[in-house]
């Protein structure tokens, strides 16, 4: 069961290192049927060489300029260690433009450990976590909707793991960042509440909507070990890394259409999909159509 009822979101996935570009596109990905729009950043999990520039004058007046939040439009986040200043810097900009918070759709994406991950270390998560509560603290003031923080599977699923061990990595870390905003001061029910997932789909359609399944399942196993009643969960669904090829490149266009049936009926909330080209570097506008 989708947190939200009705269809999922369509994200155009947004990473053109140059912003005026990067706004066009979303304004023409919006306009030609998207419902959202997926961030990604230069060095985040899911940059795969190519994301938006951090940090620019004002990159989020620029990158999202006549983009209208009022509409439920969705705006997902991938953020690196570096550019986690964006998060607040689109929250605010979102505030100024006088949009009523619960019209507006963000999800910020916080998720240290998976760049701890894919990184291969580089920060201590004992030393970070409250400075991760922090920002997620700052971000939730604002009453978006949406989720702050986000458990991310995807880098383990590049890096080779199983649907099982994605599933482990993800609950992990999200009970993780459920003890890093306890101890913060913010109560479990409200943590619960700012949590959200991602999870990759590649081609095995049956897989794939076991995974996306179980996750739900899972999850509610431990809000019930918190002493919580079960609620639907986030869930934003990322074509795999690890099915991309670049040798031939046509035929991801049958590995991501086949992800993304299997991430909808599966109850993803919302699905981002890479063009077909990614894997031989910043894709053109037909690749990404």
């Amino acid at each position: 069961m989708r947190r939200k009822s009705g269809d999922w979101a369509v994200l155009a996935r947004i990473d053109h290192p140059d912003i005026d570009a990067a706004n066009a596109q979303i304004l023409a990905d919006l306009e030609g049927g998207a419902t959202g729009i997926h961030l990604v950043f230069e060095n985040s999990v899911a940059a795969h060489s190519v994301g938006i520039s951090w940090p620019t004058s004002a990159i989020c007046r620029t990158l999202l300029a006549k983009v209208q939040f009022q509409t439920g439009v969705r705006i997902s986040l991938d953020l690196s260690a570096e550019s986690r200043g964006a998060a607040l810097e689109l929250a605010q900009h979102i505030a100024d433009e006088g949009v009523a918070p619960n019209l507006v759709n963000v999800d910020f994406g916080l998720d240290p450990l998976s760049l701890i991950a894919r990184n291969g270390g580089g920060e201590n998560w004992n030393e970070t976590s409250t400075g991760f509560a922090a920002l997620a603290a700052r971000l939730a003031g604002f009453k978006f909707g949406g989720t702050v923080v986000s458990a991310d599977g995807s880098v383990v699923q590049a890096a080779g793991a199983t649907e099982a061990q994605e599933l482990a990595f993800v609950l992990s870390c999200g009970v993780a960042y459920l003890r890093a905003l306890e101890a913060s001061g913010i109560g479990l029910a409200q943590a619960r509440n700012m949590m959200g997932f991602r999870l990759a789909a590649d081609a095995d359609v049956f897989l794939g909507i076991a995974k996306f399944r179980a996750l739900r399942l899972l999850w509610a196993r431990i809000e019930s070990a918190c002493g919580l009643e079960a609620q639907p969960i986030d869930i934003l669904a990322t074509s795999g890394w690890a099915m991309m090829s670049r040798s031939d490149p046509w035929v991801n266009v049958l590995r991501a259409g086949t992800a993304a049936f299997a991430s909808g009926i599966g109850g993803a909330d919302a699905i981002s999909l890479l063009p077909f080209t990614q894997a031989n570097g910043l894709p053109d506008a037909a690749a990404r159509r």
